[in-house]
């Protein structure tokens, strides 16, 4: 897959065939020695098998190019195995992510947006995506158990998992850190409440218009969430 030798000169030549067919060399000099030069091939080899089989590398891979010399990096860059780093922070990956979604309702959007400023307060707008780890993710949890419902607390991990795992697909990041941190039950048994049919009579007494009643009569009567179920009178004024 990739080829090691040594040339007159000294210097070390990694050989290797990119994803067009095409013969493609990186050349370290005499003065890096044999096992530096066997790391980098077998992470190029790492690369080429990830690329082939459209993977996303290990954490050793992700290591390595996070201490490698620039000069690596670039002969890398320029033989088409890494894109040029990239540093998204996590403010701008939540932004960006937002603006995709042109599928959301408002409603949606704004829960994100609490989650969002809970996760930026947390982890900080600047902080790289990629350095967020499963400890990071664990702790967080755990912080939001001490202020929030369990439901809440559920509602903002769902969303954490949500962006990261984007990240993980489009091979930013090896591992979503919250993909195995605990999820909970989105169901707030204290939100609870049954409304009696006096205290049905009474909202239909307070309501204003037309609209309002039917809405009403629709949820207690019929039994229609609210406001999911009545998308169909999206546009009333009834809060």
């Amino acid at each position: 897959m990739a080829t090691l030798t040594r040339e007159k000169t000294g210097s070390w030549n990694i050989r290797f065939v990119d994803e067009y067919g095409n013969r493609q060399s990186v050349f370290l000099k005499r003065s890096y020695t044999e096992q530096s030069a066997n790391d980098l091939k077998r992470i190029i080899e790492t690369i080429i098998v990830c690329r082939d089989n459209n993977q996303v590398p290990d954490k050793r891979v992700f290591a390595y190019l996070e201490t490698a010399p620039p000069e690596i990096r670039a002969k890398l860059e320029k033989v088409g195995l890494i894109t040029q780093n990239k540093v998204r922070t996590l403010s701008t990956f939540l932004d960006d992510y937002v603006k995709e979604r042109t599928d959301w309702k408002w409603r949606t959007v704004a829960a994100f947006h609490t989650s969002k400023d809970i996760m930026l307060t947390f982890f900080g707008k600047c902080t790289p995506i990629e350095k967020i780890s499963v400890d990071d993710a664990v702790v967080f949890r755990l912080g939001l158990e001490k202020k929030y419902s369990e439901a809440t607390v559920a509602k903002i991990i769902k969303h954490c998992r949500q962006v990261f795992n984007l990240a993980r697909r489009r091979k930013w990041i090896a591992d979503s850190p919250f993909e195995t941190v605990k999820l909970g039950s989105q169901r707030n048994l204290k939100r609870f409440y049954f409304v009696s049919m006096d205290e049905y009579h009474k909202l239909l007494d307070g309501c204003t218009n037309a609209k309002q009643r039917l809405i009403i009569s629709l949820a207690r009567i019929g039994g229609l969430r609210c406001p999911t179920d009545l998308g169909f009178l999206n546009g009333l004024e009834i809060f």
